[in-house]
């Protein structure tokens, strides 16, 4: 179509420059003036201090954020973040991260070495069991603990699921952060939709390379 948001752009087109706007979608600091311009965008925002992670604070999300800084009180983080620096200080205790981390600059103390860090991805099968140990991933209505008793026996890709089943099933299972955070899903240094330096609008390129699928319905066969 000819509108601006969301036109079909060549496939040569890069969306390199307009990247580090596609990423800030939870910043410390918002744009100063007009709202609408990407270009008032800040280079760095103020520092964040990561705390632990814990049923309170849920699963924790950041960008872009000028510093990045994990203090040796810290030992249990959950979440994603996007940081121009990280700093893990110095600690005599071990240090669990768990999610995603994307830092331009990192500095590790060798005493944090020491003492032992430890990153996993969300689909670690420790970092379910963790999440929800911690109360971090809670069932659908925020009521109860995601224990063996609370969850059903199925799989949530199961066809004869109940909507209430379904619900619990997916707010205990780490497939549930990726909604906490869009950019996630199909923001790159190179993305299929971006913003470049010609329009303050999403674009789409008109191949697709990274692809995002959902199941919209499942049949059974079983009688």
């Amino acid at each position: 179509m000819t509108s601006d948001p969301f036109k079909a752009v060549s496939w040569s087109t890069s969306f390199t420059n307009g990247t580090r706007f596609s990423w800030h979608f939870k910043p410390l600091l918002f744009p100063a003036g007009n709202p609408n311009s990407y270009t008032q965008i800040p280079e760095t925002s103020p520092t964040l201090n990561i705390s632990d992670s814990t049923s309170a604070s849920g699963f924790q999300i950041y960008s872009i954020v000028g510093k990045c800084v994990i203090p040796s009180t810290t030992t249990f983080v959950a979440g994603f973040f996007v940081c121009d620096q990280l700093t893990i200080a110095s600690r005599n205790q071990p240090l669990v991260i768990e999610g995603t981390i994307i830092a331009g600059q990192g500095s590790i103390s060798p005493a944090a070495i020491s003492s032992g860090v430890t990153f996993r991805s969300i689909y670690h099968p420790q970092t379910t069991i963790d999440l929800q140990t911690r109360g971090i991933l809670t069932p659908y209505n925020g009521v109860g603990t995601c224990s063996n008793t609370n969850v059903p026996a199925f799989p949530v890709w199961w066809p004869g699921l109940n909507l209430q089943n379904y619900n619990t099933l997916r707010n205990c299972n780490v497939i549930s952060l990726r909604d906490k955070a869009n950019p996630f899903t199909w923001t790159t240094v190179d993305p299929d939709c971006g913003v470049n330096n010609t329009s303050p609008y999403v674009q789409c390129k008109r191949r697709a390379i990274h692809f995002l699928v959902r199941e919209i319905s499942r049949e059974s066969d079983l009688q």
